[in-house]
């Protein structure tokens, strides 16, 4: 009682100091130790339940005490704002009126309270970063696991948010630099279980499109057709439906396409690629919906950060849980393909060999349509075809025999060759490219025949591929007889392949003592069982 009391004389004593016309000019030099002691009181009360109203005047005492100058200092104000978070999102869900009024209006009162507090807050810093720095300190509370302090959090944003809206003054064009950041933050959360989160994550979307219309110089009382369309989509979001809920994201992620301007699109992507492992499902299906849908739209402006959307996808696959990633990341890649097809296969060919298994659905997702496929297997084997196929090691010059050991690009390619193969739907590629295909793997064939792998490579080899990755043989010649007997598979010869397994035709291939005998059976194997073929391929050898 004494410390309620104490409260709510210092209360009372911050607010007369506000509503005081000299208020402007009061400096205030033990403010800082003020608050710091009404933190205390806060931080004492437990965060799982409310019993006093001491912490609700704590934080009335330091709204009031924020305006007052001088401004706290950055450390200070985390404290504040970590502190009176914690104190309130843990508190158990809003208690019904069965409960007893006094109770209810107890809690409506103190969630009005840290309102109040955090708006205070960001009014002494309305700048784009100040908004950032708020809804980072929400940034945890968002993602919760607990539904009801997701809620809150997802609330606090939208209010901050139409505050930051309606006291927007824009004196000259600057760049709204984290509207890709925010965006991607909330936009997620559009399919959160509870539906009234995912009507404050949309109108926390909204507002931050008019932010970027704000600051792009139109008016406050413009009203943009499509960021209004935002507002209709939220009935949508109260379907339990998931087919109409997903949908929903979509045209949400539509929206955010054709209203996001192009220098934060890799930022809204990067930060939507985070929530692929956020633990509720449904927003972690939201991201991969939205971001397929931004790369449908948009990905067209994204090629000089195709290298680090791949590797940013694939090291995600690695983490996250949930079995619809996979597919949905194989789209993506599917769709980045279609509009930079090269710099996918390139970056894609940066993977660490041997391929996970993550990365070996990678490939295989750019051979689902013919046309794509083709493209793909060209520039394989372009870039199979670009590098020396070994190097020879110190040793000779030694005047020891030369180690042959493979280079890496070649070998990348390869592997990667075979991937793309095994998929069924590379079907007609294959047969479009089959001279091609089968000459330049041949020819890989001979020239690895005894080449090493490199020494790095050698030493996964022998300490074994993790469950991780994909369980194929990596040396060199082995890694390329297994590809061209796919490339015979592939395109229908599997006559060709079966009688050179039969007569250990492939096995001959691999060996230094048994490769010419194991290239004769496969010439003889090819003319009984693919005669049609071997003139394009014979014109083909021709010409290396």
């Amino acid at each position: 009682a004494l410390k309620l009391c104490l409260v709510q004389s210092v209360c009372m004593v911050s607010r007369a100091i506000c509503s005081s016309t000299q208020a402007g000019s009061f400096h205030f030099t033990q403010k800082a130790e003020l608050v710091a002691q009404m933190m205390e009181f806060i931080r004492a009360e437990p965060p799982d339940s409310l019993r006093t109203p001491i912490r609700k005047k704590a934080m009335l005492t330091c709204t009031y005490l924020v305006s007052v100058e001088p401004a706290l200092d950055e450390q200070a104000r985390a404290d504040v704002i970590r502190g009176c978070l914690h104190s309130v999102m843990a508190l158990l869900p809003e208690p019904e009126e069965k409960d007893g009024g006094c109770q209810k209006s107890l809690y409506l009162e103190t969630l009005h309270a840290l309102e109040g507090l955090l708006t205070s807050l960001l009014q002494r810093n309305m700048t784009p970063q100040g908004l950032q720095i708020m809804i980072e300190h929400l940034s945890p509370w968002i993602k919760s696991p607990r539904g009801h302090e997701r809620a809150r959090a997802l609330g606090l944003s939208a209010l901050l948010l139409r505050h930051f809206l309606e006291q927007l003054r824009v004196s000259a064009l600057v760049p709204f630099h984290n509207l890709g950041l925010l965006v991607g933050l909330f936009s997620p959360r559009c399919a959160d279980l509870w539906p009234a989160t995912r009507q404050e994550a949309v109108d926390c979307v909204y507002s931050l499109l008019y932010l970027q219309l704000g600051y792009e110089g139109f008016s406050r009382d413009y009203r943009d057709d499509v960021a209004e369309r935002l507002l209709s989509l939220k009935d949508g979001l109260v379907h339990p439906d998931p087919t109409i809920l997903f949908h929903t994201c979509h045209s949400i992620g539509q929206i955010i396409a054709k209203r996001l301007p192009p220098d934060q699109l890799i930022s809204l992507l990067l930060t939507m690629f985070e929530a692929l492992g956020d633990p509720e499902k449904n927003c972690s299906r939201a991201a991969t919906v939205m971001i397929n849908c931004l790369l449908q739209e948009r990905g067209g402006v994204l090629q000089e950060k195709v290298p680090e959307i791949v590797s940013v996808l694939r090291s995600k696959l690695q983490e996250a849980q949930g079995e619809h990633v996979l597919p949905a990341a194989q789209h993506s890649m599917y769709l980045l393909a279609t509009q930079h097809c090269a710099a996918v296969v390139s970056s894609l060919l940066g993977s660490p060999l041997p391929l996970d298994s993550h990365t070996s659905m990678l490939w295989r997702a750019l051979a689902v349509e013919p046309r794509l496929a083709a493209q793909v297997l060209g520039l394989l084997l372009e870039k199979m075809s670009r590098d020396v196929p070994f190097k020879e090691s110190r040793a000779f010059l030694l005047g020891r025999t030369p180690d042959r050991v493979a280079t890496l690009l070649p070998l990348s390619a390869t592997c990667a060759l075979f991937e793309v193969l095994s998929t069924p739907a590379a079907g007609p590629a294959v047969l479009e490219l089959y001279p091609q295909l089968f000459v330049a793997l041949l020819l890989r064939v001979s020239c690895t025949v005894g080449v090493q792998l490199p020494r790095n490579l050698q030493a996964q080899e022998r300490r074994g591929a993790s469950p991780a990755l994909a369980a194929r043989n990596l040396e060199p010649c082995s890694s390329a007889v297994d590809t061209l007997r796919a490339v015979l598979l592939r395109s229908g010869s599997e006559d060709v392949a079966q009688r050179m397994d039969l007569e250990g035709g492939w096995e001959l291939l691999r060996t230094s003592a048994g490769h010419e005998e194991g290239a004769t059976r496969l010439a003889r194997a090819m003319a009984e069982h693919a005669g049609p073929r071997l003139p394009l391929v014979l014109k083909a050898l021709a010409c290396t």
